[in-house]
């Protein structure tokens, strides 16, 4: 500027004007009828990182105003980082990739859909990349408040990268083969999905589907991801507590997948 003050660039995410925090909410709301304004902005793909997980956890407490407003945000930071997105080679998606976040709220209950049977819910969800097989695995804590124990849920497969038909982004092409609970086989029936590998670095990675769906990941060293999840397991879950007979009958129906009419057992 021709004061010598610094200009916006492109790609900056603004976070408060005039000292007062957007937090999600679009600039124009805070502004006020005047000359000049402070805008205070992060730069980067560090702070952008910072951003989509403050707006990505405050998105899960927000009012249904309040998210619609947030929810723009999060695209802004995530559209940051995918402009700021350094080339992606397989090496780079190895490890525990934790799910922060999820645009669309039918994850809430997992990948495995186990979070959605009647009494329990999801608590935790890695997918895990290596090169020895199965080189692909989400695995997946759920909360079963009907025989007061967390469980495990999986996908089994392989990965593979590739590119997107009109993108520059690579794409994560994820053949699930093995769905499991409890460490019992459910299905082998093939479940394929393909995502846009939008931004990846060392500790984050975006993913975006072709049908708007935007995903927020973070990694975790192995021994942390494994020491939650020992931890979780070991975690009583409060419930009412079932008969034996009545347990064993509801695992039976959860073997069946997770759209098994377990609301029967439930009463």
């Amino acid at each position: 500027t021709s004061d010598g003050q610094e200009t916006l660039r492109a790609g900056d995410i603004i976070v408060a004007v005039d000292g007062v925090r957007l937090d999600g909410r679009p600039v124009a709301t805070v502004l006020e009828p005047k000359a000049e304004y402070i805008f205070t902005v992060e730069r980067g793909s560090a702070s952008a990182e910072s951003t989509l997980l403050r707006l990505t956890a405050a998105h899960a407490q927000a009012s249904e105003e309040e998210a619609a407003e947030i929810l723009r945000g999060i695209e802004g930071a995530a559209t940051a980082l995918q402009q700021d997105a350094a080339p992606v080679a397989s090496a780079d998606l190895l490890g525990f990739w934790r799910l922060r976040w999820a645009s669309d709220p039918a994850l809430a209950a997992g990948f495995t859909g186990y979070g959605s049977v009647a009494g329990c819910r999801l608590v935790a969800s890695w997918q895990r990349l290596a090169e020895a097989e199965p080189t692909l695995q989400v695995v997946e804590v759920i909360a079963d408040s009907n025989i007061g124990v967390h469980q495990v849920a999986a996908r089994k497969g392989r990965w593979e990268v590739g590119g997107v038909g009109g993108s520059d982004a690579p794409a994560l092409s994820e053949l699930y083969s093995r769905l499991e609970y409890a460490d019992a086989m459910v299905s082998a029936e093939p479940v394929r999905t393909d995502r846009s590998l939008a931004y990846v670095s060392d500790t984050m990675r975006v993913d975006r589907g072709a049908d708007g769906l935007l995903l927020v990941y973070v990694k975790e060293e192995a021994s942390t991801a494994t020491g939650e999840l020992q931890r979780l397991l070991a975690t009583p879950v409060a419930g009412e507590s079932m008969p034996r007979w009545q347990q064993a009958d509801l695992m039976r129906r959860y073997s069946n997948g997770p759209d098994a009419e377990a609301g029967s057992v439930l009463g």
